[in-house]
């Protein structure tokens, strides 16, 4: 109910103005994996290059408004590019501390670094009659439409990972990250939901890039 509270408020408070959205993924209840003692070697994490206008899928997310044609998309007119790979490096960052998979991150002395190349991250859905006739009512009218859903799908994919023995420059490929859901979404009337939504499904991305890190791990030098 409070995140539902703040969507609405931010709904409201940006209702006529250039607001700016964060990449920021959900990782309050990300939790050490299981095993003693840290199964993976010293890594320092690089930030990943940002490869989304060159993937096709993208297009709508540089080319349309954040509402377009009945469907609301997280538009990139409303991330600032010069935080959006910071924001993702500190997600990503965040996640891999709190798993600790590794048994240390971004040390002088790491022994391989990770690199990859965000190649999507977008979200569009179906907008709501419902969560704008409510809007039109004020506070009251947004908090009594606060749990409509919309059906929409997320694709956040990662490609060109790996990691690299830092003294000697040998890559190790790592499997690329493609997730994708259809499913109904959280939706309020002015668009602002993607942003929020994609976010929540960042941290299911993630999992997925570390069970292919997992994969790769017997191969480190500890």
């Amino acid at each position: 109910m409070k995140k539902t509270l703040l969507l609405i408020v931010t709904s409201i408070a940006t209702l006529n103005c250039q607001a700016t959205m964060h990449v920021r993924a959900n990782n309050d209840n990300v939790t050490k994996i299981d095993g003693e003692p840290r199964p993976g070697p010293s890594v320092s994490i690089y930030q990943f290059l940002d490869g989304r206008r060159a993937a096709n899928p993208n297009a709508a997310v540089f080319l349309n408004s954040k509402e377009s044609s009945g469907k609301c998309i997280n538009s990139e007119e409303h991330y600032k590019p010069e935080l959006w790979t910071p924001e993702f490096h500190a997600a990503v960052y965040e996640y891999m501390l709190k798993r600790e998979i590794f048994k240390s991150l971004n040390v002088p002395e790491s022994t391989y670094g990770l690199h990859g190349t965000v190649t999507s991250y977008t979200l569009e859905q179906a907008t709501s009659t419902g969560s704008q006739v409510g809007a039109a009512f004020g506070l009251v009218g947004a908090l009594a439409t606060a749990n409509n859903k919309s059906k929409g799908k997320v694709r956040i994919e990662f490609s060109d990972i790996y990691f690299d023995e830092l003294k000697t420059g040998k890559r190790i490929p790592i499997k690329p990250v493609a997730y994708e859901m259809e499913k109904e979404f959280p939706i309020d009337a002015y668009c602002w939901s993607p942003y929020h939504n994609i976010n929540d499904e960042l941290g299911e991305a993630f999992k997925v890039l570390e069970q292919n890190i997992l994969e790769v791990l017997p191969k480190l030098k500890k």
